[in-house]
């Protein structure tokens, strides 16, 4: 919320550039909040499905990759 004029006079000056600060640290202010609570939100149920499916993806992925390479080698005998 921007303050009015008198309070912006008396907060950064009666000059032009004093009157641009005013919305330029409201604009900050309102963007330091949203990422406040984006960080404090906790991911949505789903991403976290999602993360776990991608994470048993990889350990099958590399338990497969693990047993091609360094498994018993068969050697058609």
């Amino acid at each position: 919320m921007l303050p009015s004029e008198e309070a912006v006079n008396g907060l950064y000056g009666p000059e032009l550039i004093h009157e641009a600060e005013a919305p330029a640290a409201a604009i900050v202010a309102t963007i330091d909040k949203m990422q406040l609570r984006v960080m404090m939100k906790p991911p949505a149920r789903s991403n976290q499905i999602v993360d776990q499916e991608a994470h048993q993806r990889a350990f099958r992925l590399a338990a497969v990759l693990s047993a091609s390479c360094c498994g018993p080698h068969q050697s058609g005998k």
